[in-house]
């Protein structure tokens, strides 16, 4: 099961032309296909504008989940390793002109809404058939990374993250020199 699911990983992140950023996230463009919105500082969002994409690495979230600790511990590396992402990428969008029209960000993770002081507004998933098919696949990847678990995965809500791009240069880039970002970018 867990080499089946780090194949299904990889084709995902292929398909979707997702890169590392960091060592916690991948980073990929779409085009938003909801309908319009305006979030909390004032950025708005229509259908097909173009929109950032988050995506966390989940092998490297397993591998934290196991290290030996406490969960406090590890809590502080997950927090460490994202800040750290959230900093390579906000280097990466303000030197990278191709980056320039995105004005939003968005992920989806079961992890209930937190990020607040990081910059992000979060909200559950509408009902529907895609949120039906996140709970699924949360559930198949924790039983991929831990099959000797009897811990019940509970409800595993897919929620919704959006960040700014305001929000990610004012919280992880608020005062870097273009030099500085040139650099991250090409890292």
């Amino acid at each position: 099961m867990h080499g089946g699911y780090l194949l299904q990983e990889r084709v995902y992140r292929r398909a979707f032309g997702l890169r590392a950023v960091g060592e916690l996230i991948y980073f990929g463009r779409t085009r938003y296909r909801g309908t319009a919105r305006v979030l909390a500082d004032g950025t708005r969002i229509a259908p097909g504008d173009p929109l950032g994409v988050i995506h966390f690495d989940n092998p490297r979230l397993a591998a934290i989940e196991v290290e030996p600790g406490n969960p406090r511990h590890r809590e502080f590396v997950f927090l460490r390793l994202l800040r750290d992402s959230l900093t390579a990428l906000a280097h990466k969008v303000r030197a990278d002109s191709e980056l320039g029209d995105l004005a939003s960000f968005r992920g989806i993770t079961w992890m209930p809404a937190r990020g607040r002081h990081l910059g992000f507004e979060t909200e559950p998933m509408p009902p529907g058939l895609r949120t039906r098919w996140l709970k699924l696949h949360f559930r198949l990847m924790l039983y991929a990374f831990y099959p000797e678990t009897t811990r019940p995965a509970g409800n595993l809500t897919p929620y919704v993250y959006w960040l700014t791009r305001r929000q990610l240069l004012q919280h992880f880039a608020p005062a870097a020199t273009s030099k500085t970002d040139a650099e991250a970018a090409a890292g």
